[in-house]
């Protein structure tokens, strides 16, 4: 029984291994997480000063257009103020051109704001542009990383799994099912030391009749409480 121990207690340093390696390899994926959310916030934000830019201009040309019907307006009015023949005519005519005159500088003073805004988005957006680029450039290099840290964990989880196929070769198939059990409801560790009349993994305490089976050698002792299956260290 104590071949079958040691038999176990290497199966399940392959496993623990194999164990480990494949919560390092799921996790990798997350490390990604931070330079995914920069990017993802630069692109927003570039994509909103595109947006805004686009906005400004329509509304800019929209107010060119605006003056130039004014000033068109005000043309012909101009042209029918010299051919009037009576004063309240005149009157008339010289205040429809200066309001529309005040409307015109008005709608001037617009234009130079919207003028304003544009030239800042596309200052911010050349800032954004490099940021973004930067945040994409940092995310590649992230991506490439967690790639060739991922291959080189497949390439050991290969290794183990051929390892593990001889390991399990000495182990009686009665213990190899037991094992596989505990195994596969604790996701790992199926094996546990005792130290100081503890499970180590569940730190539990260990009777001394477990203790005394465990010491002769003459069958396999699983704790009452994790169902671990226990040995002692050397």
């Amino acid at each position: 029984m104590q071949e079958q121990l040691k038999a176990l207690r290497a199966l399940a340093e392959i496993d623990d291994e194999i164990h480990g390696l494949r919560e390092i390899a799921a996790g990798r994926p997350r490390q990604l997480e931070p330079f995914k959310a920069l990017a993802g916030q630069k692109d927003a934000r570039l994509q909103f000063l595109k947006d805004e830019l686009k906005r400004l201009r329509m509304a800019g040309d929209g107010v060119d257009a605006d003056i130039k019907g004014k000033e068109e307006r005000m043309g012909k009015l101009q042209v029918q103020l010299n051919g009037v023949k009576t004063n309240a005519e005149f009157q008339v005519l010289r205040e429809q051109i200066a309001k529309l005159k005040e409307e015109v500088g008005r709608q001037e003073e617009e234009g130079l704001g919207f003028l304003s805004k544009l030239e800042q988005i596309q200052e911010e957006m050349k800032r954004v542009k490099e940021e973004a680029d930067e945040a994409q450039k940092e995310l590649a290099a992230a991506e490439k990383e967690v790639a060739a840290e991922v291959a080189q964990i497949e390439r050991r989880l290969k290794e183990l799994s051929a390892a593990r196929a001889e390991a399990v070769t000495p182990v009686d198939p009665k213990h190899l099912a037991q094992y596989n059990r505990v195994l596969e409801r604790l996701h790992g560790h199926a094996l546990a030391a005792v130290e100081n009349d503890t499970c180590q993994g569940c730190f539990m305490s260990v009777t001394s009749q477990m203790l005394s089976t465990l010491m002769v050698g003459a069958e396999i002792v699983p704790c009452k409480s994790c169902q671990r299956i226990l040995y002692i260290p050397d």
